[in-house]
């Protein structure tokens, strides 16, 4: 039996809200971020390490760049965080009764100001939210999903809004009214994922092995493909002449491509002109490449190379020029990667992972930074980078320990500079490669830490 992403979070946002909701008196279980800075770019009086304590915290499955790269949209369960990169803060939280489940996708208008988020809970029911970005509100509420919205996406010139669910349906809105302009069938299985080309074609995929291609014209589909697992996300290229496909199981993990089949020309009515038959042109050839030990879960562009990030804790980068090459960028979380995106300018990679945190990278894969929720529902938050320049509140929450010259108080004073955070959660040309967290030990007392095993 197959199992897709929503069901997966389903388990464990409701151990996050077991937690939270069965012993309210209760000192919730925490986990540590340790994070080790290393002596050659941290400055000379900070700390040589610091730790945070957080959570318990639901797995964020979906991250959103805003179209000029100031903001950063991130899914949780029952929340959506809006985190302003510029002033390195936690603008807004996005809650409320209308969000029933976890936000498994976000995706900007290519203007900024509205946000179609889809969430839901598996065989409850689901929907899609557009959010008001600048007044922080669900300003409309698209409830025609029967389960889980697993993708939302919105076409080039932004007139159409599809959402993929798992009940096996791709639903298609008109943008100005919020109408539903079309339901696709045809998946026997969660739809999983959906994509717009400028080329008019619609690409969903499915855990039912298939991947379809819609003309948006009239929404008849062009293509059946059979695949050898589930497919978990879908994208075209730049131009809208290839598509790539997100396949994974038990037996294949890789990553596909194919040519994308072309419009059927639009017929002439009235005309006396006998049809002009064609031969037809064999199928394009399928290729691929393979990703290792965990399952693609989704699809980011990083100029001409694409991005999957995976079960396995890390983001896999190929480039597409001619065929799927693995690339030796890596970028590493330790735990599942449900979701990733790329800033507009292309020198931010945002990932949202099982563990709850949001890491950053630049497209070197050296790790920027991370941004922390301290727990579900709250208001308190941390954005720290590898270099120990940090904001917090309350900026008490983050311990700093070994190696410093001053007191604790007054490195939270130094470190908190908000204009070189900012610098540092950018990265420059030629700066030295900050390390990876540091594992987090078990200790043999006091808090634990949890982990996942892909």
């Amino acid at each position: 039996m197959s199992y897709s992403r929503a069901m997966l979070l389903l388990l464990a946002a409701t151990t996050v809200a077991f937690a939270a909701d069965l012993a309210p008196d209760a000192t919730p279980r925490k986990q540590y971020l340790r994070l080790v800075f290393d002596p050659a770019i941290r400055p000379r009086n900070a700390a040589a390490e610091c730790a945070i304590a957080y959570g318990p915290l639901a797995p964020v499955a979906a991250v959103a760049f805003s179209p000029d790269g100031k903001m950063l949209a991130t899914g949780g369960y029952r929340e959506i965080l809006l985190w302003n990169l510029a002033d390195c803060r936690l603008d807004k939280r996005i809650a409320g009764d209308q969000i029933s489940g976890a936000i498994l996708s976000l995706v900007f208008t290519s203007d900024g100001k509205w946000l179609a988020a889809g969430e839901g809970t598996p065989r409850v029911g689901g929907a899609v939210h557009i959010i008001d970005v600048a007044g922080g509100n669900i300003a409309a509420t698209l409830a025609d999903p029967k389960d889980v919205v697993n993708c939302v996406a919105i076409s080039g010139d932004g007139t159409l809004l599809a959402a993929a669910s798992a009940d096996r349906l791709v639903y298609v809105y008109d943008w100005a009214t919020r109408q539903l302009r079309t339901t696709l069938k045809g998946h026997n299985d969660a739809a999983t994922g959906v994509r717009f080309s400028d080329a008019g074609l619609l690409a969903t995929s499915s855990l039912d092995r298939t991947l379809r291609i819609w003309n948006t014209d009239d929404w008849t589909t062009l293509e059946t493909l059979v695949q050898p697992e589930a497919v978990h996300d879908v994208t075209f290229s730049r131009d809208g002449q290839t598509f790539f496909a997100a396949v994974g199981g038990r037996e294949v993990r890789v990553l596909r491509m194919r040519k994308a089949a072309e419009k059927p020309p639009p017929t002439t009515q009235g005309t006396t002109q006998p049809a002009v038959r064609r031969p037809t042109p064999p199928p394009p050839q399928w290729r691929q490449a393979d990703i290792g030990g965990g399952t693609p879960l989704q699809l980011a562009w990083l100029g001409d190379n694409l991005l999957a990030s995976c079960s396995d804790g890390q983001i896999r980068s190929f480039a597409t020029a001619t065929a799927l090459t693995r690339q030796p960028v890596n970028f590493f979380s330790g735990d599942w990667l449900y979701c990733v995106a790329v800033s507009p300018d292309r020198t931010r990679i945002a990932a949202g992972s099982a563990d709850g945190l949001i890491r950053l990278w630049g497209p070197s894969g050296k790790l920027l930074g991370t941004l922390v929720q301290f727990a579900c529902g709250t208001n308190r938050w941390a954005i720290i980078s590898t270099r120990g320049y940090f904001a917090a509140s309350p900026p008490t929450a983050i311990r700093w320990a070994g190696g410093a010259t001053t007191r604790p108080d007054a490195i939270g004073a130094e470190m908190s500079d908000v204009a070189k955070l900012r610098d540092s959660l950018m990265e420059k040309p030629g700066a030295p490669n900050p390390p990876a967290p540091a594992p987090r030990p078990r200790p043999t007392t006091g808090p634990t830490t949890r982990g996942r095993t892909p």
